[in-house]
């Protein structure tokens, strides 16, 4: 074969069986490229040897043997680095006769890592194997101080750091194996760009004594605070593979763990506590409860001028419980002398359907501002503001079509927008929607010597393109205060909104304006042939 290599196959066969016999060389292992993955890179010979014997419709009988002497993997890394693994030694036996069938695997590491192991199926026929009942023995030695080509496969992590070790013995069927040994991951580090989490500390044991049940313990160093979680498995798949997984979080920086997740300019500063007993059987059934805490913290936004607006938050509580009627969150926190409380259900909801449009949903909310500087915060272009808001929220039908219904009502609140030079005062706002979908909502402000009324209402359907009608009315309302210009208007307006479309009827009259431009130097002369009216 090209390039040193040498493949030497022969094949006899006849109507009810035959033989095949194959021998392999000093085979360049980089001629494989084609059946790997790009990110991988073989480097290395290859030598093999195969004798099987076939009888049909059932008999299979034969050996193979693969020999790797020294040689090298190499494979990219996120984002944009690489790494090698080089093996002084790989080999693989397989055998399968009369008495069953059985494997060998060795991989020796040039730093003295590797892996070692075996499998025996006594009895087996691979043409008419059945796992319910093949029997299966085995054990695995692997000690792993380079854990790079685990970050390569895995690709949603970086500088994966630590000693994986691990002792088994494979016992039972193959459908329902169970173990015995244990396996760690000692002092390991990971980051998740994704989150822009940091993961140090992690050291991860599962131990088993008798082929039935798996104890695991695993702690870490996530976000400043520490996490640990304790569980088990028991080994039988007729049953599910009932699992019990119990975690808790103590101390986690908020300002870590939701660095990606707030809106921009928005930071908070508090820790978290987190607990979590849950329970899992197959097929795709969780249960159990999870509960997260904040006793207090500080949420800060920056305003327009430089300044830093910062609010006091505690009693920060999230339940959420998981069983076989479906799953259930209650939520509420406290800023300054602002509340919220929250509550969803998802009847018969489960890991299978979790999330799918047919979920059924109910939920309720009720949002209390009595300081509505946190508005703020959702509309940048104003400061100032004052005054209290209550707002209630009702949902119902299911994820993929929810059915909203909302009441609102802000009293003798003020803000200010320094852009225009305006500051409202008196701003009162009703507004309220049913689950047909229809919102119907009233306003009105004083500015500077007058005042402005709205009122309309929005059907909330996206497919009619959010029909909305509004009726504008008001007196002497000052729009604009600077010192450029000072506007007051009186309105008379039908408004109707759809799609993009807008449709405006009526009457402005400007009943006082002043207009005094910084620079008039670049102002264009008057036509001769204008004439001025009243002038």
């Amino acid at each position: 074969y090209k390039r040193q290599g040498k493949i030497c196959a022969l094949l006899q066969h006849q109507q009810s069986g035959g033989e095949l016999n194959l021998e392999v060389n000093s085979l360049p292992l980089e001629m494989l490229r084609n059946w790997t993955p790009p990110e991988l890179s073989l480097a290395g010979l290859a030598n093999a040897s195969a004798r099987l014997q076939y009888r049909l419709p059932d008999r299979l009988r034969g050996t193979l043997d693969i020999d790797l002497p020294a040689g090298s993997i190499a494979y990219l890394l996120p984002p944009d680095r690489s790494g090698r693994l080089d093996y002084e030694h790989t080999g693989l036996k397989f055998s399968l006769q009369e008495s069953g069938a059985n494997a060998k695997i060795s991989l020796a590491l040039a730093n003295g890592d590797g892996l070692e192991g075996s499998i025996v199926l006594p009895g087996a026929n691979l043409l008419t194997l059945d796992p319910a009942s093949q029997a299966i023995t085995g054990r695995f030695n692997l000690k792993l101080s380079d854990l790079t080509l685990i970050e390569g496969a895995l690709q949603q992590i970086e500088n994966l750091q630590g000693t994986a070790e691990a002792g088994i013995e494979i016992a039972g069927t193959l459908e329902n194996p169970g173990l015995k040994g244990n396996a760690r991951l000692v002092n390991a580090a990971v980051f998740i760009p994704d989150a822009n989490l940091e993961i140090a500390q992690l050291n991860i044991e599962a131990q088993s004594a008798d082929f039935e049940q798996i104890d695991y313990t695993a702690d870490a160093v996530i976000a400043e605070g520490k996490v640990a979680l304790t569980g088990n498995t028991i080994m039988d798949s007729s049953t599910g593979w009932p699992s019990r997984i119990d975690v808790s979080g103590n101390g986690l920086e908020l300002a870590i763990l939701l660095d990606k997740k707030l809106p921009e300019g928005l930071n908070i500063d508090g820790k978290l506590n987190t607990s979590a007993n849950l329970s899992y059987r197959e097929p795709q059934r969780l249960t159990g409860k999870i509960e997260i805490r904040s006793a207090s913290g500080t949420l800060a936004h920056p305003l327009l001028e430089g300044e830093i607006e910062q609010w006091d938050y505690r009693d920060i509580e999230l339940d959420l419980e998981i069983d076989n009627d479906g799953a259930r969150a209650n939520g509420s926190m406290a800023i300054g002398n602002n509340s919220l409380r929250a509550q969803i259900d998802l009847p018969g909801a489960n890991l299978a359907n979790f999330g799918s449009k047919s979920q059924r949903l109910r939920g309720n909310a009720e949002i209390l501002l009595q300081d509505v500087s946190l508005l703020e915060v959702l509309i940048p272009d104003i400061q100032r503001t004052g005054g209290s808001l209550q707002l209630s929220l009702t949902a119902d039908g299911n994820l993929g079509q929810p059915k909203l219904g909302a009441c609102a009502q802000m009293r003798q609140a003020n803000l200010q927008i320094p852009r225009l030079g305006l500051e409202l005062e008196q701003i009162n706002l009703d507004a309220s929607s049913d689950q047909s979908g229809l919102l119907t909502f009233s306003a009105s402000a004083r500015s500077g010597e007058g005042q402005i009324r709205l009122a309309g209402s929005t059907q909330l359907d996206a497919a009619l393109g959010w029909p909305t009608t509004v009726s504008v009315e008001g007196e002497n309302f000052e729009a604009v205060r600077i010192p450029e210009a000072t506007v007051n208007l009186s309105p008379r307006l039908e408004v109707r909104l759809k799609d993009r479309n807008i449709d405006i009827e009526g009457e402005v009259t400007v009943p006082y304006a002043k207009l005094q431009p910084r620079d008039v130097t670049t102002a264009a002369k008057v036509s001769n042939d204008a004439v001025v009216i009243g002038g």
